[in-house]
Formats: C-alpha cells, structure tokens, sequence
C-alpha cells in the first residue's frame, strides 16, 4: 500500500463537505433543542466519527477494507455502534422528549443533506464533472466554495427563525405513532447506506433507498413551507396586534393629556378659592361655598381615569380603552390589578387575552337589561403565575373556545363557571422565566 498513492484529494474534498453538513446540523439542533450539559463532547464525538469513520475508513482505507474480509465485518460492526454511540451522546447533551430529540436531530440532517445536495449540483456543473450529485471525486479550486456557499445561505435563514426554533424546545410532538415508525426506518436505511459494498450487494434496493430519500426530502420541503406560512400568518397577526395597541396608546395619551389640561385649569379655580378662604381667615364660611368646594375637589378625583388601572402603561391603555367603550353602553366596569407585576407575563400575550375577554364581556353584557350590565376584573401575579378573575353579566352561552386556544397554546389553564345571568372566568397564565429567576434570585 503506498501512501502517496491514496485518495487524499478526494478525502479533502469529502471533509468540506462533510465538515459543512456536520456544522449546520449541529448548531440547528443548538438552537432548536434544550441543553442539560455541554456540547464539547457530542462535538467531540462527531469530530473523532467524521475523522475515522468517513474519511479514514470510507475513503482513504476504503480499497484496502473492502479487499480484507475480517476488516470489512469489522468496519461495518463500527459502522452500526458508531451510530449507537453518537445517539448516546445526543441524550446526554440535551433534555426532554428522546423522540423529540431525534426528529428534530433527524429534520436538521435532512435540511442539511437537502442544501448540500442544490450546491453540490451547482458546483458540480461548474467544474464539469459528469454525476451533478457527486460528493466524492479529485479536489478542485471551486470545491472551497461548497462550504462557502452553504453557509451563505445557511445563517440568514438561521437567524432569521432562530427563535421560531427555540419554540421547539417547549412544543409537544404530536402523532407520536407515526414519528416512532419515520424515525426506526430513517435509523435502518442511515446505518445501511453506511456499509461497504451495500449498493453493490443490494442494488436491487437501491431505487426504494433513492424513493425513500425523496419522500423524506419532499417532507423537509412541505414542512418548511407550512412553517414559513405559519410564520407569515404570526407575524401578520403580531403586526394587526401592535396596531391595535398602538390605537389604544394614542387614545390613552389623549386621554391623559386632556385630563391634564382639565386638572390644571381646575387647579386655577381651586387655588384662588384657597386664596379666597385665606383672605376670610376668621370670619364665617357659608356651608354652600364649603360644599362647592369640596364637590370641586371630588370632581377632579373622579375625571382621573387613565393612567390608575395598571402600573404598566401598554396594559393600563387596553383597560382605558375597554373602559370607556363599556361606559359608552351603560356597563359598569371595575378593573383592579394592583397585585400585578411588571413583566411576570409577556405583554403581548396578556394583551390579546385581554381583548378576547373584554370583546366577548361587552358583547355578552349588550343581550341583558341595562341595569344589570357589569364588569369586575382583576388580575394579580401570584408566586409563579399570573391569574385573570373576570366576573361579568351574561345571557346566553359565553364564546370562551378562541380564548381557551390562545391560553392552553401558551401553556396557560383556564376555568369558567355560568350562574344564571352571570359567568365567572379564572385564567392561569405561567410566568415568564425570565420573571422567575429575577424572583428566585431576589
């Protein structure tokens, strides 16, 4: 065997490419999977696979171990506790749902294999070789941008969802069967397509193998698609939201400045009624100059509305708004969330539970007698979640099921009970857990 006469260009070019794939995988399954330990040593492990198991023994050695019949078995037992070893190494790296962990570990390396296989194709045709797919063959000068490219491509996309990603590491898996049954037959074909010699041994197969790869590609695709609509509609939906609010800030800071405009003229008028009664000192003060002071002074207390339901602003002008508008169909409202705390729940999520129940209890309170129309809500953080208490007058049956979805979708819980033209509602909303460590540390 000489040395100089092995395949090393051909295992450069291979190590760009594995070296990309490898890479991106990796940092997806950084990104989209809950760490309980470093990822030095499954980083490690991955290094010390790609180094003996795809370029040592399937390329430089490769001639040499086809040739030996006890180091082919053995190369192909390594091939199979490789793989058993890498996935030890994945659970020990990350947390939660193991079948989680290996879709979301499977779905980075199809993504992977789907991006290196448009460039390869790209680059391929650019240096003339003859297979568009082939990852093998001599090293050429525009083999360096195969990498290149990948990446290129790679980390727009990457931060532009990298938080669509870390969603992941919260959401359930669904339709469990069926991922059980696409990840066992990934797992069987994977270690397959490992073995020497099994194309030329199974090439009957190879067309079910290719089929398979295309299903498996072809649902990398959808999913994408699905999540990048998705998406859109989120971030169409965010955007109708911040609208929203930004028509309850503008009115909210109408408010407060007409009701400073208001105090301030009424300061004139009770500051020189002071004066006035200073001046008297000692003689007598009617009762009625008395009294239509102190009406004055109560008026004023009573026209300040904005700015006293909530201490966080965004929130306070949702309930002013809200306010006013069951006012203006003779509900009475009372909002208490004196025992809230800044920042326990993310805003806009309260925001829209906020104007889902407010919008059902304004409407519901329209369909029974006038005097009989009424709001009680409150809400207060309480150890490590927020809870909503809304009370309110209700004919009919209360729409709560949009609501529930939105709660439930945020890992919130929520109870509802009807009594006669009444229903009360209780929503448990978990605190952020940036809300939790602050508290635990303090």
């Amino acid at each position: 065997m000489n040395i100089e006469q092995l395949p090393w260009q051909t295992a450069f070019r291979t190590a760009l490419i594995l070296g990309a794939n490898v890479s991106i995988a990796f940092f997806i399954q950084l990104a989209a999977l809950e760490r309980k330990r470093s990822p030095l040593p499954l980083a490690l492990v991955l290094l010390v696979r790609g180094i003996f198991i795809n370029l040592l023994g399937g390329i430089i050695f490769q001639e040499y171990i086809s040739q030996n019949a006890l180091w082919n078995n053995c190369y192909e037992i390594l091939i199979t506790f490789q793989s058993i070893i890498v996935w030890i190494f994945v659970f020990y790296t990350f947390t939660g749902d193991a079948l989680k962990i290996v879709i979301t570990s499977m779905a980075a390396e199809i993504y992977t294999v789907a991006l290196n296989g448009v460039i390869l194709a790209m680059i391929n045709y650019a240096e003339g070789r003859e297979s568009l797919l082939l990852s093998g063959g001599p090293f050429q000068p525009l083999d360096f941008l195969i990498p290149l490219v990948m990446y290129a491509v790679f980390l727009p996309l990457y931060f532009f969802f990298k938080d669509k990603l870390k969603e992941n590491r919260h959401r359930g898996l669904k339709h469990r069967k069926f991922w059980m049954i696409f990840a066992g037959t990934y797992i069987f074909l994977g270690i397959m397509s490992w073995w020497n010699g099994y194309v030329n041994k199974m090439s009957y197969m190879s067309w079910f193998i290719w089929l398979i790869f295309f299903l498996f590609a072809a649902g990398a695709a959808i999913a994408g698609a699905w999540s990048w609509i998705t998406y859109m509609e989120k971030l169409e939906k965010e955007h109708r939201l911040l609208k929203r609010q930004q028509e309850f800030l503008s009115l909210h800071k109408r408010a407060i400045d007409a009701q400073i405009q208001s105090m301030e003229e009424n300061q004139k008028l009770i500051d020189s009624q002071m004066k006035e009664i200073q001046k008297m000192e000692g003689r007598a003060l009617s009762g009625e100059r008395v009294e239509a002071y102190l009406n004055q002074l109560k008026r004023e207390y009573y026209n300040i509305q904005a700015g006293v339901f909530c201490s966080e602003w965004e929130i306070d002008a949702i309930l002013y708004y809200y306010s006013q508008k069951a006012n203006e169909s003779g509900i009475t409202c009372s909002f208490f969330f004196g025992n809230y705390r800044s920042g326990s729940v993310k805003r806009e999520y309260l925001s829209e539970i906020l104007m889902l129940l407010l919008e059902e209890a304004i409407e519901k309170n329209l369909t029974v007698d006038k005097q009989k129309r009424k709001i009680a809500l409150s809400g207060g953080t309480v150890k490590n979640q927020m809870i909503l208490s809304l009370e309110t007058a209700c004919k009919g049956k209360f729409r709560i099921w949009k609501l529930r979805f939105f709660v439930e979708k945020h890992q919130g819980m929520i109870k509802h009970k009807k009594k006669e033209n009444e229903i009360h509602v209780k929503i448990m909303i978990p605190c952020t857990e940036y809300y939790n460590q602050k508290t635990f540390f303090e």
